[in-house]
C-alpha cells in the first residue's frame, strides 16, 4: 500500500511539472480555462446534442465534462443518439465507446444493441458502432492500422481513470492513448477532469455540462 500510495504522489508531482510547463508555452495563446464553455442543462446532456454533434464532425481531440447520471452514454448509443446518427451521415467512419469494465459493455449490448468487444471477441470492423472494454483497444488499434484504411471516433467513457488506474492498466492506457492521437475525432468523457486536464493536450474543453441548481 505504501508504494502505491508513493507511486501516486509521484505520478501527481510530474503532472504538476508538466501542467507548469505547458502553461509558460501558452503564452499570448487562449488558456484551458478561456477554451472551456460552460451549458446548463434540466437533467441530460443529449439536450446540448446538437452542440456534441457538431464537436465530433470536426477533427481534433476533445474534453467533455459532465456530472454524473446526466445520460451520458445513453445521449451517444441510444437508437435516436449522436452514434447512429453521425454513422448514417459517414459512411466511411466507425464509432467506439471505451468503458473501463466488461458489465458496462455488455449492458450496452443489451440496451443499446450495439457490438460489445469484450473478453474472447476480436473487433469486427463492419460493426460501425463498438463498445469495448479499455484493454480491448490492442484489437481496434491492429485494425486500423493493418486491415483499413477507414476513420473512426473513439469516446473514452470514465477517462479520468486513465490518471487513477495507470499503475495496473499501463498497456490499455498507452494503447488509448495511441487510438486518442490516430482517431479522426477523439473525447475524454468525464465529471472529474482536473488531472486530464493538467496531463493530456486537448484542441477545445469543450462543452462543461452540468445541471442547473434551480432544477
Amino acid at each position: 500500500l505504501q508504494i502505491i500510495c508513493c507511486k501516486y504522489y509521484i505520478r501527481v508531482f510530474l503532472i504538476k511539472i508538466k501542467w507548469y510547463y505547458n502553461k509558460t508555452k501558452m503564452k499570448g495563446a487562449d488558456t484551458l480555462k478561456e477554451q472551456k464553455t460552460r451549458y446548463r442543462i434540466k437533467r441530460r446532456i443529449n439536450e446540448k446534442e446538437d452542440i456534441l454533434i457538431n464537436l465530433l464532425e470536426q477533427r481534433g481531440k476533445y474534453l467533455i465534462v459532465s456530472g454524473t447520471d446526466t445520460g451520458k452514454t445513453y445521449t451517444f448509443l441510444a437508437d435516436d443518439g449522436i452514434f447512429k446518427y453521425l454513422a448514417k451521415r459517414y459512411e466511411d467512419r466507425n464509432f467506439i465507446i471505451a468503458c473501463p469494465n466488461r458489465i458496462q459493455n455488455l449492458q450496452n449490448k443489451e440496451q443499446y444493441k450495439v457490438f460489445a468487444l469484450v473478453g474472447g471477441e476480436r473487433y469486427d470492423i463492419t460493426k460501425r458502432i463498438t463498445s469495448m472494454v479499455y484493454e480491448k483497444g490492442e484489437d481496434v488499434l491492429k485494425a486500423f492500422k493493418d486491415i483499413t484504411d477507414k476513420e473512426f471516433t473513439i469516446i473514452i467513457d470514465e477517462a479520468h481513470q486513465l490518471m487513477l488506474a495507470e499503475d495496473y492498466r499501463k498497456e490499455a492506457i498507452e494503447t488509448l492513448d495511441k487510438l486518442r492521437d490516430m482517431a479522426y475525432s477523439s473525447v475524454h468523457l468525464t465529471a472529474t477532469p482536473e488531472t486530464l486536464i493538467d496531463y493530456y493536450d486537448y484542441n477545445l474543453i469543450k462543452p462543461e455540462i452540468f445541471k442547473s441548481k434551480s432544477e
